[in-house]
């Protein structure tokens, strides 16, 4: 698998660091810049982990979303750093069933999938896909 490396681009940078912490500017993309900058034109699977983050990341990503149809995404769901990010889980998953995605949660107790929402809000982590019969059995 090739190496990527991409030039920092100091215009889009965050601040990272909470109250009474140190502070740290990082530079920061979108998935959308980064797949077209980089013409990564396809992927099957997705993991996004950025500590509540999630809804802003997935927000930069709609173009790359819609071009991949069979795309299976897996990213953590917790209210309070949703919270702390200034979102709700529910910002994450409607944006992702707008973009014709069905949400999914494992239940290990019955090895199945469940699709409800209070399933969607506890589970920790979540998943999305086009297509349910493409989610693996863990």
């Amino acid at each position: 698998m090739p190496v990527l490396e991409m030039p920092i681009d100091t215009s889009r940078r965050i601040r990272l660091g909470g109250e009474g912490a140190d502070h740290e500017w990082v530079p920061v993309t979108t998935l959308d810049l980064f797949s077209r900058d980089h013409e990564i034109g396809g992927a099957a699977f997705l993991k996004i982990d950025v500590e509540g983050g999630e809804y802003l990341a997935l927000q930069g990503a709609q173009e790359f979303l819609k071009a991949n149809q069979e795309v299976c995404i897996m990213f953590e769901s917790d209210p309070e750093w949703c919270q702390r990010a200034g979102c709700r889980q529910q910002d994450a998953f409607e944006l992702l069933r707008r973009l014709g995605f069905g949400l999914y949660a494992w239940q290990n107790r019955t090895r199945t999938w469940l699709s409800r929402e209070n399933s969607l809000l506890t589970a920790g982590m979540v998943w999305a896909s086009r297509d349910a019969d493409t989610l693996p059995i863990i």
